[in-house]
């Protein structure tokens, strides 16, 4: 979704509600497999409300709001899709970009680290909101069990140190590793 900036006299109110089509790429990001056999979950939507603020001066704009999304994911323990309940928070500063984009990537200071840039009038709606989501997702996600000793996906003890058995029969991921010759 672009926000033409020309048009922001006054706050915008953007009701996102799962449907719309810039949405897409953001979901293409969260592919859901289905296994032979199983029947088809419903595809998650992603749905929030998001006001643009302007602020004095016209330049700088602030985006708030919230957005909720429960995308499929890999559990980082058996590579089970699992859903993910996102609920975040936004409060972004929007402002224009100055020079090219390799001027400002040479030139970064901390507090572009903290703000989103549009360029030629337009804000990006839908790189800031898949920049939400995939913010809010943990590098290894594994969904335990509240006591923390199972994975809530495939039941395996996930308590001690060691994610593989070595006993008979179970083969490390790695094993193969030791058949390479020096």
């Amino acid at each position: 979704m672009k926000v033409f900036v020309r048009d922001l006299i006054k706050d915008l109110h953007i009701a996102i509600t799962g449907n719309e089509d810039w949405l897409r790429s953001i979901y293409d990001h969260f592919p859901l497999r289905t296994k032979k056999g199983d029947s088809s979950p419903s595809v998650p939507r992603l749905t929030g409300d998001l006001t643009v603020s302007p602020l004095p001066g016209g330049e700088i704009f602030r985006i708030t709001g919230e957005v909720d999304y429960k995308p499929f994911v890999d559990c980082s323990r058996c590579n089970d899709q699992i859903g993910l309940p996102i609920h975040a928070a936004v409060d972004i500063y929007v402002e224009p970009q100055d020079g090219t984009q390799e001027e400002r990537d040479v030139n970064l200071v901390e507090g572009d680290l903290d703000r989103y840039f549009y360029t030629k009038g337009v804000i990006d709606i839908e790189e800031l909101v898949n920049d939400v989501i995939h913010l809010e997702i943990p590098s290894q996600v594994l969904l335990r069990s509240e006591d923390g000793k199972s994975c809530m996906v495939c039941g395996d003890d996930v308590s001690g140190d060691k994610i593989f058995s070595t006993g008979e029969g179970a083969t490390s991921p790695f094993a193969i590793l030791g058949n390479q010759k020096h």
